[in-house]
């Protein structure tokens, strides 16, 4: 078994293997256990800011964004806060600024934290 690590801005255009792990040992996969724990039914990971907007398809759906304050994002990246908020039954859909892009830079056929952990693909993969 062949291991390479290395970080995302050092990653090539294409990757061919077959299995990849990300770790973001900051906020980003630390947020989502705790919006499971605050009810959440699925936490879905954005690729940019504009997919995580277009992706509030209705009031289920809270956005969840790291990094400087915007008004458009219901809540931070902050694992504090999410254990805090009532997310029964709501879709979360998370931006960060290294996590959930290193999940799409190694394209991920399935991007999704699920309670089952089970993979889900996102509407359009």
């Amino acid at each position: 078994m062949l291991t390479e690590i290395c970080h995302l801005d050092d990653l090539p255009a294409t990757i061919s293997t077959d299995a990849v792990v990300v770790v973001d040992v900051f906020r980003a996969f630390t947020t989502a256990p705790w919006c499971y724990e605050s009810g959440a039914s699925s936490v879905l990971l954005a690729p940019t800011i504009e997919d995580a907007l277009a992706a509030r398809v209705g009031d289920h759906v809270r956005l969840l964004k790291d990094g400087v304050p915007d008004p458009r994002f219901d809540l931070p990246n902050a694992p504090g806060l999410v254990a805090n908020t009532d997310l029964r039954d709501r879709t979360v859909v998370q931006i960060t600024g290294n996590g959930t892009r290193g999940v799409y830079a190694v394209s991920a056929h399935a991007v999704s934290a699920r309670r089952s952990l089970q993979r889900q693909p996102l509407p359009g993969s």
